[in-house]
């Protein structure tokens, strides 16, 4: 029963959402946004999934040559798979990788392991240094995290009984990490930059997005935000990137509704924007395989 919940995480915490947001008379600001702003986010997210697919390449180049566009319809897919049914996106992506290029299924999760690490790593620190002022105690939560993410990461042999609490499956996960880190770190300084540059985009359509409201919000602290979000999507303890970021986020913004009731608005309006795109996305990278498939015949 918990799992089928799972599954549907986003579309639950949507309805949800929508009817906390209804009795609040909140719902009509979703009307109000700026469409010109509204356009650029999803231009900008697009750019989010093309970085994607190249660090998709990255780890695929192992195996031998990959068509680029054949790549971003199988990036695309797993956002518009993780939106609708949640976790289904890598299960997706494995199965199509391992039928046309012959990737291991534990391989390919191994590697989506990996990039959570990095963006986990990447995407903290800036955090830490806001939340010092912020809130103390949601400071040495996150620093706790990072650290046992950083020894994850960097250790070369890791003793597992001090991770029991992360149930079977990543227990699993890390071992496999452990065994395939030698070739996995040949591909950190890429997927650094590209994890890098997907962070500084991420921010900047929650920094467009709080404009599009008429809020004055510092981009640092859209930094934030998006570090705070991402936290969910490592530790896969609630609805992958529903949960535990957004909750952190909502006792920071507490004591202002008002704020609080945008955030979610901005959180909504950011995660419609990314379903959108990766559509946009696998549409247009169908086409191009149509085109070429077209141009050999």
């Amino acid at each position: 029963m918990l799992n089928n919940i799972k599954k549907f995480g986003n579309l639950i915490f949507f309805i949800l959402i929508f009817i906390y947001l209804y009795f609040n008379n909140n719902f009509k600001l979703l009307f109000n946004i700026n469409y010109e702003i509204l356009f650029l986010c999803i231009i900008i997210s697009i750019l989010i999934i093309l970085i994607n697919t190249q660090a998709n390449r990255i780890f695929i180049n192992l195996f031998g040559s990959n068509d680029f566009f054949d790549i971003l319809k199988i990036t695309s897919i797993n956002s518009i798979s993780n939106f609708i049914f949640i976790g289904s996106g890598v299960l997706a992506n494995s199965i199509i990788l391992k039928n046309k290029y012959g990737i291991e299924i534990k391989k390919f999760a191994v590697f989506s392991f990996h990039k959570s690490l990095i963006s986990f790593i990447v995407f903290t620190p800036p955090a830490l240094l806001l939340l010092m002022n912020l809130n103390v105690y949601i400071f040495f939560l996150i620093l706790i995290i990072q650290i046992i993410t950083v020894y994850i990461f960097f250790s070369k042999k890791i003793n597992l009984s001090y991770f029991n609490f992360l149930g079977k499956y990543l227990s699993s996960v890390i071992i496999n990490f452990q065994n395939y880190r030698n070739t996995l770190f040949k591909l950190n300084t890429k997927l650094f930059f590209a994890y890098f540059l997907n962070y500084l985009l991420s921010s900047l359509i929650f920094y467009l997005l709080f404009i599009s409201f008429n809020i004055d919000m510092p981009f640092t602290t859209c930094f934030l935000f998006v570090s705070l979000i991402n936290i969910s999507k490592f530790f896969l303890i609630t609805f992958l990137d529903i949960g535990i970021g957004e909750f952190i986020i909502g006792l920071l913004y507490f004591n202002n509704i008002d704020i609080l009731d945008i955030i979610i608005l901005i959180i909504i309006s950011q995660k419609f924007i990314h379903f959108f795109s990766s559509v946009v996305s696998f549409t247009f990278s169908i086409l191009i395989n149509k085109n070429n498939d077209f141009k050999i015949k």
